[in-house]
């Protein structure tokens, strides 16, 4: 309201995601007194362009491995696991993934989405109104799910489920 009645450029310092996102036209990510990424909060958020980015963020899902273009996709191999994303670069590169990206089930899913892996729920962590669930599928993946959705689908730990996920959910850099 004080942005829209001043018509002026307002800095607000703040290490809570949640006013940054909520507060922010552009954020500035700063590192040891540098900036290091500035966009939008969707956008950086989103789209981490350094580890330090991502790790600040708590991406959730961050990994390292080897990316192949070929035909307009992108084909990553972490730790032999391959998986597709819309996203082109190639060579070796850090990939997210954020947590609300990943659907989780019982059965596979079929559905357009090009990732889908089998895996095992390593831990359950009851949050209130989400629930963060680790499925290890060979590397663990964080995913986030509402408490309601947790509680139909009638998860535990050790249980086996399937994690799905866009090739668009893949962010490269």
């Amino acid at each position: 309201r004080i942005h829209s009645i001043l018509k002026t450029t307002i800095i607000h310092v703040t290490h809570s995601f949640e006013e940054a996102f909520f507060l922010g036209d552009r954020i500035a990510l700063m590192n040891k007194g540098r900036i290091v990424q500035v966009g939008r909060p969707n956008e950086v958020f989103r789209k981490p362009d350094s580890k330090f980015a991502a790790d600040f963020l708590r991406v959730g899902n961050l990994f390292k491995g080897k990316s192949t273009v070929t035909g307009g996709i992108a084909e990553i191999n972490i730790s032999g696991i391959s998986m597709v994303s819309a996203t082109l670069k190639s060579g070796d590169r850090y990939i997210s993934i954020r947590p609300e990206d990943i659907l989780v089930s019982k059965e596979r899913i079929t559905s357009s989405a090009r990732n889908s892996f089998k895996g095992r729920i390593e831990s359950i962590l009851d949050r209130g109104t989400t629930v963060r669930i680790v499925v290890d599928i060979g590397i663990p993946f964080v995913t986030i799910l509402t408490k309601r959705s947790f509680e139909d689908l009638g998860l535990r730990k050790g249980m086996p489920v399937y994690i799905t996920f866009k090739a668009s959910a893949i962010h490269i850099f």
